[in-house]
């Protein structure tokens, strides 16, 4: 069973990685933060 910081840790990554697909397509730095809130 994965455990709580596991699962906290896959978030932080989706977020990031998030923001870099939103800097890719120059989407704006708070609008990439506010989609980055939604995972």
């Amino acid at each position: 069973m994965r455990n709580l910081t596991d699962v906290f840790t896959e978030i932080e990554l989706l977020r990031a990685a998030m923001r870099d697909v939103c800097r890719v397509m120059n989407v704006p730095l708070a609008e990439a933060d506010r989609l980055a809130k939604l995972i």
